[in-house]
């Protein structure tokens, strides 16, 4: 049978879980011109596997460096990170070597990298001219 309908409303429960699995119970009803239809009921087992994050020594090696240099959010290493991302997008290679004065002149001046996407907006709007007393249109 078909519906023309206004709005289609889903709900679950969390009925148990587990390290690996859980369990709800899922509710999906059709709201037709004013009438509620209740168009499935059931319970369904989802397994939902959790996958930990490969951190190896490596990266815990570079977070430690990178506190212990007292830069986080600026400095050199972020510099670097912007070159290479900069010589990625560029050359598609992830090996260009950004340390050399060439590749740091080529480089360096492409790709900013911030600590936020409230920034990364603020930074947007600049670049296109918004400023104080400017109207926008949030969509």
């Amino acid at each position: 049978m078909e519906y023309s309908h206004e709005k289609i409303l889903y709900g679950f429960q969390i009925i148990g879980s587990d390290k690996s699995q859980v369990c709800v119970k899922i509710n999906m009803s059709i709201k037709k011109q004013g009438e509620q239809i209740i168009m499935n009921e059931g319970t369904a087992k989802r397994v939902i596997s959790f996958s930990p994050p490969d951190i190896s020594e490596l990266e815990i090696a570079e977070v430690c460096e990178a506190l212990r240099s007292g830069w986080i959010t600026t400095g050199p290493r972020a510099k670097m990170l912007e070159c290479r991302l900069a010589a990625y997008i560029e050359t598609g290679e992830t090996d260009v070597d950004c340390t050399c004065r060439e590749a740091i002149a080529k480089h360096s001046q492409k790709v900013v990298c911030l600590n936020s996407a409230t920034a990364a907006e603020e930074l947007n709007l600049r670049i296109l001219g918004v400023g104080p007393g400017d109207e926008g249109i949030a969509i």
